[in-house]
């Protein structure tokens, strides 16, 4: 499906996303998507292993600072979608499906747990040396 149009995406790292809410459980990542996020979220295996996908507002000329292993997916970017009731790897699945139409998570939120998420993991990173 090509982003930029209807919704854009932003891609967190698994590392990132599991670092900034303390937890690695489906669940606890479900109850961030839909509790704080307030929207839908991809998971899929990618060669960098677990990937998610927050779909978000597409808009033009978005500010979307450089987080690391964070990107904006806008404007000449596809993602593959899966039925809403496919909630199970293997491939592409909701962690948590749009509610309703037009369904989208909040890009303040997510910058929020991206920054949270990169900081914690430079922290451990310094504390590792």
């Amino acid at each position: 499906m090509p982003l930029g149009v209807r919704f854009a995406a932003v891609r967190i790292s698994a590392a990132i996303m599991h670092a900034a809410i303390g937890s690695e459980e489906r669940d606890a990542v479900a109850d961030v998507a839909r509790d704080v996020f307030r929207g839908p979220v991809m998971a899929g295996l990618r060669s960098l292993g677990l990937t998610y996908w927050a779909l978000v507002p597409w808009r033009a000329g978005v500010y979307w600072p450089a987080l690391p292993d964070t990107p904006y997916l806008g404007k000449g970017a596809h993602l593959s979608v899966p039925t809403i009731d496919r909630t199970e790897l293997p491939g592409p699945h909701w962690i948590a499906p749009p509610r309703y139409a037009y369904d989208l998570c909040s890009l303040e939120r997510l910058f929020d747990v991206g920054m949270r998420g990169s900081h914690i993991l430079e922290r451990d990173a310094r504390t590792r040396r």
